[in-house]
């Protein structure tokens, strides 16, 4: 394809632009030199997820998130109390696989390791000498477990980003109203926007296939398309979903691959499995299916996952290069 080649030839050129660019500054401090392979790269944490597209949003900071929540009684923010409860597993700092992104796409957090030094000068965390792990103080037990909501709705497969689709289901709302509400019930209010979430599916359910019944004398095809177009969105929700709970990463992988033979897929479908690829370490995969995208939304994108997937390949290649010499 003329637009991938010429592309790649471009892909060394000093003046190519990262499509995703590094966040602002922020106030914790930077991340010191013998921890940042802890980390993903630094062009990883974008400002922006899904950009041009209705999911777009800007990612809120640790101090963004201060602002629409509500602190514990001890004066613990969300993020700070999810960070207990990793330290309660006994794998921070420093976990073997790196510190996941949702750190800094869901919380707020672009430096853990900081972050848990403010909770150990606070004595809500000790470091075990013998294990070089944080472990909880007495303090930090009891301050887990009086918000064990937010581990709870952390691990939750139900959550909503935002309201655009219907009601907001996640950590941040349960924060409000458990302080709106002045109570510490977490688990009537996630029963009760659960049934605030189910109401409003069946409602919307319900007032579609009237739609489509109305409609379907009279424009039989619309029908029939939006019928498949549903049963397409079912077949990947549930595909999502089962990936979500057992991590089956083959799996998700066929569909997709079943998917783009019985329907092709969009622009933004393709990204989604060559990252799935680069996640199983399938590199030539990737850039197939970055070179089969026949509507690039992005020169710029397209340089941003062509030079992803060579970093990729090259950390691999080390990877394996150090564990033969061991």
């Amino acid at each position: 394809m003329k637009w991938f080649d010429s592309i790649l030839k471009k892909r060394n050129k000093a003046n190519a632009t990262s499509y995703i660019k590094p966040p602002d500054a922020l106030t914790e401090p930077p991340i010191p030199e013998s921890e940042m392979h802890f980390y993903r790269p630094a062009e990883y944490y974008a400002n922006v997820v899904h950009p041009g597209t209705q999911f777009e949003q800007r990612v809120l900071t640790f101090e963004d998130l201060k602002k629409i929540s509500f602190p514990s009684s001890r004066g613990l923010y969300v993020s700070e109390i999810l960070l207990l409860y990793y330290c309660s597993l006994g794998s921070y700092p420093n976990p073997k696989s790196g510190y996941p992104g949702f750190w800094w796409f869901s919380y707020g957090i672009r430096n853990v390791g900081y972050r848990l030094s403010t909770l150990e000068s606070r004595g809500f965390i000790i470091m075990d000498s013998q294990k070089g792990k944080y472990k909880l103080t007495a303090l930090g037990e009891k301050e887990l477990a009086e918000n064990i909501y937010v581990p709870y709705m952390h691990k939750a497969k139900d959550t909503t980003i935002n309201g655009k689709f219907g009601p907001e289901f996640n950590v941040w709302v349960v924060n409000r109203r458990l302080h709106d509400e002045h109570t510490n019930d977490w688990e009537s209010i996630v029963a009760d926007i659960r049934r605030q979430i189910e109401s409003a599916r069946s409602e919307n359910s319900h007032k579609r296939e009237q739609l489509l019944r109305e409609e379907e004398k009279r424009h039989p095809e619309w029908t029939s398309e939006m019928r498949r177009l549903e049963e397409k969105f079912k077949e990947e929700e549930y595909a999502t979903q089962r990936y979500n709970e057992t991590g089956d990463m083959l799996s998700f992988i066929l569909f997709w691959e079943n998917r783009e033979k019985t329907y092709g897929l969009k622009t933004n479908e393709y990204y989604k499995l060559a990252n799935l690829y680069l996640e199983a370490n399938r590199f030539e995969d990737a850039m197939n299916a970055i070179q089969r995208i026949k509507k690039p939304d992005s020169p710029e994108r397209i340089q941003f996952y062509i030079d992803k997937i060579h970093k990729a390949r090259a950390k691999e290649e080390r990877r394996k290069a150090k564990e033969s010499k061991k």
